[in-house]
Parts: C-alpha cells; sequence; structure tokens
C-alpha cells in the first residue's frame, strides 16, 4: 500500500518543462530503481531472490537505454533545455530517494 502525502516525488517533475525535462525525470527515476535492484542482488542471500533482483535491474537498463534513445532523437534546441545526466538525484520511481527507501525497508531486507 502506498504511503505519504499525493505530492511525494513531485519535486523531479515541474509541470512547464519540455520534453527533454520530462525525458531526464523519468531516466532518473529508471536510474534510481536499477541501483537499488542491484544494491539488493548484491546483498547475497538466497541465489535465486538474487538473480531476480539482477533481473530487474537488467530491464531498469533496458527502460534507461529506451529513453536515451528517445531523448537522441530530440532537436538540439530541445536536448540544450535538460540534460539526462543533470537530472540524477537517484530517485526511485514512487520519488523515494534510494536512501530513504532502504531504510524504510531495513527489517524487511535484513
Amino acid at each position: 500500500m502506498a504511503t505519504g502525502p499525493e505530492s511525494w516525488g513531485l519535486e523531479v517533475a515541474d509541470p512547464g518543462q519540455g520534453p527533454a525535462g520530462v525525458l531526464a525525470a523519468a531516466h532518473s527515476l529508471e536510474h534510481g530503481l536499477r541501483l537499488c535492484y542491484e544494491g539488493l542482488a548484491g546483498r547475497g542471500g538466497d541465489e535465486a531472490v538474487a538473480g531476480l533482483f539482477v533481473k530487474l535491474a537488467k530491464i531498469e537498463r533496458a527502460h534507461e537505454k529506451r529513453l536515451e534513445e528517445m531523448y537522441a532523437s530530440l532537436t538540439p534546441a530541445e536536448q540544450a533545455q535538460a540534460s539526462l545526466r543533470d537530472a540524477e538525484p537517484a530517485r526511485m520511481e514512487g520519488g523515494y530517494s534510494l536512501r530513504e527507501f532502504l531504510e524504510s525497508q531495513a527489517e524487511v531486507l535484513e
């Protein structure tokens, strides 16, 4: 069940941003989730669960690549409005920072 205010994580989205800003925000969310899955896979434990996290990380990387392709299709003027690398706050889908999520799940993940 989702918790927190409806505005949680919306700081990555600016209503007035153009396509490059939207793609940069989306890329940062995929990137943050990939980092989370990679971190969870690296914790060891059950081999099947670790393998699942590796698979999920690969899926997120595929999402990142697709967003990078979409960004590359923008005009230079559109790309000048935002960089994919500028929006890497390591926020995950749902608005959590990677640290916030791992701290909130510490008991579950141990």
